[in-house]
């Protein structure tokens, strides 16, 4: 005859068996999201898309690109400007183009990040997917199709266990400049809605 303390004992150690099979199964994914992110850089862990704000692209009046970056589960870029001791800004710089004036680079502000590897400083990163803009001129007198315009970027790429490695990139984007355009129609209005991008060319730092 099996006493009633026996079957007790046997449902607790069931009830603690489910837990510790718990247990295992949460740390286990928990390690395969932290395994998704690695500083290894022959497996890109930022992708980067420049999107012109419209198809065609005007001549003789401004827009924008918009730099999309997508940064993998468990890693971050520092922000431009990250606002803290550590790390490196984001870059985004346009190679000089004739007949293109670029104005200045409109950066995410990113958002609060706390170093726990560092005694809790803190500073500003991009995670996931960030949204940066680059004002764009055309002169008209360069009108043709297609623009290419390649960009420059660079900065610091961190894990969340604190390794970081110098982090650059080059990213080209193909802009349709017919010699007499029809009306510019946007792309991904997502990205570009409310966006007064035109208004940076007035501030220093210009290339024209």
């Amino acid at each position: 005859m099996i006493h009633s303390k026996s079957i007790t004992r046997i449902h607790c150690n069931k009830k603690w068996l489910a837990v510790w099979f718990a247990l295992i199964a949460f740390t286990v994914n928990a390690q395969s999201a932290k395994a998704q992110f690695s500083l290894d850089t022959s497996k890109p862990q930022v992708r980067v898309e420049a999107i012109p704000q419209y198809d065609p692209a005007p001549t003789g009046q401004p827009f924008a690109l918009a730099i999309v970056f997508d940064i993998a589960p468990g890693g971050h870029l520092y922000a431009n400007p990250k606002k803290g001791e550590l790390g490196l800004d984001t870059k985004i710089t346009p190679v000089s183009l004739e007949g293109i004036r670029f104005g200045n680079v409109v950066y995410d502000p990113g958002i609060l990040y706390t170093d726990k590897n560092n005694e809790g400083m803190t500073n500003q990163v991009y995670e996931g997917k960030v949204v940066c803009y680059l004002p764009v001129e055309i002169d008209k007198a360069y009108a043709k199709s297609p623009l290419t315009v390649d960009l420059n970027l660079s900065g610091l790429l961190c894990s969340e266990d604190g390794s970081c490695i110098p982090w650059d990139d080059k990213v080209s984007v193909s802009i349709n400049v017919p010699a007499d355009p029809p009306a510019a129609k946007m792309n991904q209005e997502e990205l570009f809605a409310g966006k007064n991008i035109a208004l940076v060319f007035s501030g220093p730092g210009v290339d024209s």
